[in-house]
């Protein structure tokens, strides 16, 4: 920086910090000593090194609060700066009684951001201000404090461009009056994590202006959005690569060099990360130890950002809980902690009977099997004879010590039988529905595809031809028969040329254990070869079709969002609309670039193509906005998950969707009747219903192999 004229320390602000204004005292290379004032009680000013790169030099603003220690009397005296003269460099600075004198930055001092350490110092030495301004002081202050008495002290939340829902403020209150912040937010999907973790981090900022280092820890697809989050709706952007990072989950030279210095450490999609700790890959496996080993330190806020439900992912679950409390959770206590998983089952459902108003005979019954289950829980036990000994009297039900020991059952129960009190989860109710758009159901798209009707049809002859050979065999190998023929009819009907790869490594060359854990059958040679034959036919060209003319007699000031599964379908989906649309109208979404952005930041209509990365954790709610599934996964879960990615907090009609099916697909005309009429995922909500849907799913497809598992259930419902 240059000096002119008289000043040789000027007033400059740094972007690595929160301190305001100071002066900048010396230069070392690359780094910078500013020197910040607190107040004229303080013998000496703060002092920090920074980076010369984040310095901007600062003319003062009119009405700035000044202090000048008068050499005629060494003391202090309080002014205004109300002009700057940028030829001298020099504030003309207005001081009680109308004395005016003219000042360089030397002369005279600013505060900095930092709050003043000893209040009574500096009333005693007479510098606070005049009482001119008391009034109007006093009602600002007024304002200020019913402001955070509705924000309940929280000034993230007044300092944020969100608006504020009860159920965030709860979560986010309840994270900050604990001594230990290290929670899982578990919100259904659409609710808010991504708010909730944003004002968590803004109030650290706040709260530790000097020391908040913060690594935010996302899947590469996330980066950008978590980058504008944070720049737009909570004005973090000047903190972005300096004491706040956002880096993507496998980049893990940049993870070792800034996890150390982190204080508090936010994981997106945990359950993603969580389940490399029992990865094969190498490089995943060491992401997921550098964070252990960075989170074991107590003293360090972490959050986990996860709506994946625990039932049959406690591998990853319990990976998620060993960050958050590695002495309770440790990676090695993966069967025992299944067995706890399934037993809170069994005891939650028996909880249900455990009512005030059942009747001693049935309440009787309900506390033999809770004995049993908690055979080892001593004050469970206390609490259960005492109980039992009033309804062999046949107690009335309204005695108070009854109704007492339930109360105290089923508070001790909820405390020690919760797999863990740091799991925060909202769910959707009729409370949050005024701020969520909605489902407005789906639009069925059929279209004919001779190849694809010959696939569908190759396959079933295969499953016919499996099913006969394997009429008298064991339950393993009708199950693994069973999961070749889902996986053969999903690929077939997302992605055909993964079903050629999938039949071709069922024949041997190139086999994984997914298709070579069961032999070849009689007469499924013949069979996968045709499999292959008809896939290699299908080119998509009649779905393209049927999906341009879907989009092209729509209005073009209509937004939708086509998810497709593969990377390369999507791909092919972006070029071939790209060459038909208007120009500019189709957007890729992509961890790469930042221009499908476009698609929430403008108000014109686009279509956003995605494939399966931009199915968890995306914000693409925009009002009016369709889904359109070019393909229909075999997971329930990631239907809902595709759905919350436009049905989420925020403002907007019901959202439409509108479904691609092949009308020469038994399977998928079956799989659609099965997600829409039976479980009327596009309708409503079922991210409550996900541990009976996986349950209920996996009766299903045990039936695959038979050809009746769809149409079962959907008759059932």
């Amino acid at each position: 920086m240059s000096q002119k004229g008289r000043t040789s320390h000027p007033f400059v602000e740094s972007s690595e910090n929160r301190l305001g204004i100071g002066k900048l005292v010396g230069v070392d290379g690359k780094n910078a000593t500013v020197a910040y004032f607190c107040s004229p009680t303080d013998d000496e000013p703060i002092l920090e090194q920074v980076a010369i790169g984040s310095l901007t030099r600062k003319i003062l603003y009119p009405e700035t609060r000044a202090y000048y220690r008068n050499p005629a009397t060494d003391g202090i005296e309080v002014g205004r700066v109300l002009d700057y003269q940028k030829e001298d460099e020099l504030y003309l600075v207005r001081f009680p009684n109308d004395q005016s004198r003219m000042l360089s930055s030397d002369e005279f001092e600013v505060r900095c951001r930092l709050p003043i350490a000893e209040p009574t110092d500096h009333l005693a030495s007479q510098v606070n201000e005049t009482a001119f301004w008391h009034p109007l002081r006093s009602d600002f202050v007024r304002h200020l404090m019913q402001q955070r008495q509705k924000s309940g002290g929280l000034s993230a939340l007044l300092s944020s461009s969100i608006e504020i829902v009860a159920h965030q403020a709860s979560v986010v209150r309840r994270v900050l009056t604990d001594p230990f912040q290290r929670y899982l937010l578990a919100d259904e999907v659409g609710l808010g994590k991504t708010i909730e973790a944003g004002v968590l981090i803004k109030q650290f900022t706040i709260d530790e202006p000097r020391n908040h280092q913060t690594v935010v820890i996302v899947p590469e697809a996330l980066c950008v959005q978590w980058q504008q989050e944070l720049t737009h709706r909570f004005h973090l952007g000047s903190l972005l690569g300096k004491s706040l990072h956002i880096i993507a989950s496998r980049d893990l030279k940049k993870l070792t060099m800034t996890l150390p210095h982190a204080k508090m450490i936010v994981v997106d999609e945990a359950h993603h990360l969580s389940s490399w700790a029992w990865s094969s890959d190498e490089q995943e496996k060491s992401v997921f130890g550098e964070v252990a080993e960075t989170t074991r330190d107590l003293r360090r806020r972490v959050l986990l950002l996860s709506a994946t439900p625990v039932l049959h992912n406690e591998q990853s679950f319990l990976a998620m809980l060993h960050l958050l409390d590695p002495q309770v959770y440790p990676l090695d206590s993966l069967d025992s902690f299944k067995q706890r998983v399934q037993l809170r089952q069994e005891i939650a459902e028996r909880m249900m009977d455990l009512r005030e108003d059942e009747s001693n005979f049935f309440l009787g019954d309900t506390l033999n099997v809770l004995g049993e289950l908690l055979a080892e829980d001593s004050e469970f036990q206390t609490l259960r004879r005492e109980l039992g000994q009033l309804v062999e009297q046949d107690i009335d039900e309204q005695d108070s010590r009854r109704i007492e020991l339930i109360r105290s059952i089923r508070t001790h129960v909820s405390d020690m039988w919760r797999l863990h009190r740091r799991i925060l989860r909202s769910r959707r109710t009729d409370a949050t529905s005024a701020y969520l758009p909605g489902r407005g159901g789906a639009k069925r798209i059929t279209y004919t595809c001779d190849n694809e009707s010959g696939l569908a049809e190759a396959i079933e002859a295969w499953r016919l031809t499996l099913s006969a050979s394997l009429f008298s065999a064991t339950d393993s190998e009708k199950d693994a028969a069973s999961g070749l023929v889902r996986v053969m009819d999903e690929l077939a009907s997302c992605e055909p040329r993964r079903a050629l790869e999938f039949a071709t490594a069922r024949l041997g060359s190139g086999a994984s254990n997914a298709t070579s854990s069961l032999p070849l059958c009689s007469g499924e040679l013949e069979m996968l070869q045709q499999i292959i034959r008809a896939a290699t036919d299908c080119d998509h060209s009649a779905r393209l079709q049927k999906l341009y003319q879907l989009l092209g007699s729509g209005d073009e000031q209509v937004s939708y969002v086509v998810f497709a599964s593969e990377p390369a379908t999507a791909d092919m989906i972006f070029e071939f609309l790209d060459l038909r649309l208007p120009r500019g109208r189709v957007l890729r979404h992509s961890s790469e670039s930042s221009l499908w952005t476009q698609f929430k930041n403008e108000h014109r209509g686009y279509v956003l193509v995605c494939d399966r990365a931009a199915e968890e954790g995306l914000n693409l709610q925009k009002g009016g906005a369709s889904a359109i599934h070019y393909d229909l996964p075999f997971s329930p879960n990631r239907i809902e998950q595709r759905m919350g990615r436009l049905d989420r907090f925020g403002s907007g009609m019901p959202v439409q969707a509108a479904v691609l099916v092949c009308d020469g697909s038994a399977v998928q005309k079956r799989w659609l009747d099965l997600v829409d009429g039976a479980l009327g995922v596009f309708n409503r909500s079922i991210a409550s219903l996900q541990y009976v849907i996986e349950d209920s799913m996996r009766s299903v497809f045990a039936q695959f192999f038979f050809g009746l598992g769809f149409r079962c259930f959907c008759r059932n419902q």
